[in-house]
């Protein structure tokens, strides 16, 4: 039987640097007291910001969802700044033959991209993007499905029942490739 996701945050650690020297502007002598950045954080009583994650196991749409990854992601090589981690673009730095002197490497990131997609653009950057490397798959399942993924995606928190009406939430298995060809689109 299906169970609506689950509503939890993953502290964004790499925050905590900023934070502490935003706080403690002048530099104070508990600076140099304490040895870890969690203890300062601790003793300022800092929380770093939460990312939001629904968990999809034992969703209604977590095979669907799956379903979907599996015919997404296999495509996303085709979108020519794909990235799939750091070891692929430190390979990809690598390959590169020559770089002119006065070149610059930009990395850009969108603030809250996956609930941020509103979905008919969403389902139609994937359709275009299928329809543009035809997978043999039928395009409008495809779709179809995609649609239902993204208004189906029903959440506890707090013992009270959500349902996210905006973007996709990070948890399902289709969101990165999902969010991945929006951008690229």
């Amino acid at each position: 039987m299906p169970t609506p996701g689950t509503f939890y945050c993953v502290p964004k650690l790499h925050k905590l640097p900023k934070l502490i020297a935003d706080a403690t502007k002048p530099r104070t002598p508990l600076l140099d007291t304490l040895t870890t950045i969690y203890e300062l954080a601790k003793s300022l009583n800092i929380r770093p910001p939460g990312r939001p994650i629904i968990s999809g196991r034992g969703t209604l749409t977590e095979h669907l969802s799956g379903y979907v990854d599996s015919i997404l992601n296999p495509l996303l090589h085709n979108i020519p700044s794909y990235t799939q981690d750091s070891t692929h673009f430190l390979r990809k730095i690598n390959e590169l033959k020559e770089l002119k002197t006065d070149a610059m490497l930009v990395t850009l990131d969108v603030s809250s991209l996956y609930t941020n997609i509103p979905h008919n653009e969403g389902i139609v950057a994937c359709r275009n993007f299928l329809t543009r490397h035809n997978t043999g798959h039928n395009i409008d399942n495809i779709c179809t499905i995609i649609n239902y993924i993204l208004k189906h995606n029903y959440f506890t928190f707090n013992g009270k029942y959500y349902l996210q009406t905006k973007g996709t939430a990070m948890g399902t298995k289709m969101a990165p490739s999902y969010a991945n060809i929006f951008m690229a689109t």
